[in-house]
């Protein structure tokens, strides 16, 4: 069976599109953005991994959920020594090794080009409402093992 290789969400739609509302920050506080329901804020507060990634509870798509986001910065590049070219095309080679990796195939992926903090460029991995921790924790180390390491090697 030939299966058919996943594609990366772009951010940048999403944003465009008015298709994400964050509820929370990075820190687990509340943005005031929408309204909470009870369920979803239990599961929320269940979170016990640790990631290379911001986590955000979010509606996306009108679906709750936690989103995963790892921030490449202009301090990286620097400390890296690429091209801001170079830097973005390695960005999108690490968010396509993503997509490909069998760990993470039930996920989405979303690559976005400016559309972080300070415009850095994100790779998000969006786990909906009720993915189990474990789960989702496991799923992080891989995203870790992928996105931190050989960063700089072409």
């Amino acid at each position: 069976m030939n299966k058919r290789k996943k594609k990366c969400r772009s951010m940048n739609r999403i944003i465009k599109n008015r298709k994400l509302i964050y509820l929370t920050n990075a820190l687990g506080e509340e943005t005031g953005h929408g309204l909470i329901p009870e369920r979803i804020q239990e599961w929320y507060e269940e979170l016990g991994c640790t990631a290379g990634a911001l986590l955000y509870l979010v509606q996306l798509d009108e679906q709750y959920g936690i989103l995963a986001i790892y921030e490449f910065d202009e301090w990286f590049r620097l400390n890296l020594k690429l091209s801001r070219h170079r830097f973005w095309k390695r960005i999108r080679e690490k968010a396509k090794d993503l997509c490909g990796n069998e760990h993470i195939e039930n996920e989405d992926v979303i690559l976005g080009k400016h559309t972080g903090f300070e415009e850095c460029h994100e790779i998000a991995l969006w786990f909906g409402y009720p993915t189990d921790f474990d789960t989702m924790c496991l799923k992080l180390q891989y995203a870790d093992h992928i996105l931190c390491s050989g960063f700089d090697v072409a």
